[in-house]
């Protein structure tokens, strides 16, 4: 793919397209699309496509620019693009990375910035599909990199065409084109793109891997074969997805405190794999942790929670504890994050809680962490009625706390605030976690490979 001669490659046709994109559906009758454009061969092309496709049917679509500021020429390359896309009528922002970058883990940072930045203007333009242009080659060189640092077969299932992110899904529904059909696209509307150089630096491990992958082909060895064992453990993911889905339907119930119910007979009934999966992904939902447990100590627990759970187990920041309805997941306190919370802010708090500060400045210094044991034998003091509250007592201490100052001043799960600490400040705390306990499963791209 990425060595193949660029002249054999055949421009992707409207109906390819349409086929590629109706597998990242449903959309609106007339829809809202975004797309992230860097002025590469491949965003170019994929806005080009989706120019088409949208005004076919009365759509709209928006083109959006990260100026991460990483080198001099960049600023002027977003306004390249802007050129453009104005040239084919396309609608098109430039969104710019501001404040200090790190020093190391830059591209890590870029990525994450430049994602964010592309969400928060999708949720201002009301957008729910963010259209990204990873393909055949990006796909490749994932399931190397993912290969290289030991993951296991989910990771090596690569990227998915779908992914249910909060506010929008994310759409890659080029995962089955290889890199030269993009350029053929180009070429063949005489529109030329920028390179950037960041791609071949031999600094970053990515381009390490690309040149890597640039030799095999050279030997006769088609990287796009690495796609093809990509899809097939991306097909046994998305199986195992439903499978734990439809599990975690009769076994779990999530509460608006942010905890949950597990009954273990029906993870008794499945099948180890899906029990695993299903009591991983409650794990992920309540701790609101990035990754979601694996390996021994996750076998080590589902094994405890098939043959009777007896005592009390901690794994992945969340308590497991048997009960009489059951099995109790909650966070365990200590893990909870600890933030500061300015006038107007919004935050997601440890990964759980969605909380707004209205923008009333009274000079104190607020913060929102967990209740703790300590704080809950001081406010079971000063309000014993809460005593009596159907929330268990295992869950108190992980309770998100507003704090003026250090002094406990609400606790919105448990409905109560105290007397005069909140003056004129207003607070909203709701049980929203970043892991949904289900999503869309893994999507595989199953167009037929052009490989050439």
């Amino acid at each position: 793919m990425a060595a193949a001669d660029a002249s054999s490659a055949s421009p992707i046709e409207a109906g390819e397209f349409a086929a590629l994109l109706a597998a990242c559906g449903p959309f609106e009758d007339k829809p809202d699309i975004a797309v992230a454009v860097s002025g590469g061969a491949d965003s170019l092309a994929l806005t080009l496509l989706l120019r088409d496709w949208v005004a076919a049917r009365g759509g709209r679509l928006l083109a959006l620019t990260v100026d991460h500021g990483l080198r001099p020429e960049s600023a002027a390359e977003a306004e390249g693009v802007a050129e453009i896309c104005r040239v084919w009528g396309i609608a098109h922002k430039v969104l710019a990375w501001r404040g200090e970058k790190p020093a190391t883990g830059l591209q890590a940072a870029a990525r994450e910035a430049r994602l964010a930045l592309l969400q928060e203007a999708c949720a201002e333009a009301g957008i729910l599909h963010l259209c990204l242009a990873q393909h055949a080659d990006d796909q490749a060189e994932t399931f190397l990199l993912r290969l290289e640092s030991g993951s296991g077969p989910f990771g090596l299932a690569g990227m998915s065409s779908v992914v249910a992110a909060r506010h929008l899904r994310l759409l890659r529904p080029l995962l089955a084109v290889a890199k030269p059909r993009l350029r053929a696209t180009l070429r063949r509307r005489g529109v030329t793109w920028f390179e950037d150089p960041s791609n071949s630096s031999p600094a970053f491990r990515r381009s390490a891997l690309r040149q890597s992958l640039n030799r095999l082909e050279a030997a006769g060895f088609a990287s796009g074969r690495f796609v093809e064992l990509a899809a097939a453990l991306a097909a046994e993911r998305a199986e195992l997805e439903r499978g734990a889905a439809r599990l975690l339907a009769l076994a779990a119930a999530i509460l608006p405190a942010g905890y949950a119910w597990l009954d273990p007979e029906p993870l008794r009934a499945a099948p180890w794999p899906v029990a695993r999966q299903a009591l991983a992904a409650l794990l992920r939902t309540i701790s609101g942790a990035a990754y979601a447990p694996r390996g021994s100590r996750l076998d080590g627990l589902l094994e405890r929670v098939l043959h009777g759970l007896e005592s009390g187990a901690t794994l992945s920041g969340c308590r497991i504890l048997p009960r009489r309805q059951g099995l109790l997941v909650c966070r365990e306190e200590a893990q909870a994050e600890r933030i500061a919370l300015e006038p107007g802010q919004e935050a997601l708090w440890d990964g759980r809680f969605q909380a707004l500060r209205d923008g009333t400045k009274d000079g104190r210094e607020w913060s929102l962490g967990p209740l703790t044991t300590e704080g809950w034998c001081a406010v079971a003091q000063m309000a014993p009625e809460l005593r009596h509250s159907s929330i268990p007592g295992a869950v108190r201490p992980s309770l998100p706390c507003l704090r003026a100052d250090g002094e406990i001043a609400a606790l919105p799960q448990l409905s109560w605030q105290r007397s005069g600490l909140l003056g004129k400040t207003s607070f909203r705390c709701v049980f929203a976690p970043k892991n949904p306990l289900t999503t869309a499963p893994f999507t595989v791209a199953r167009e037929q490979m052009h490989i050439i």
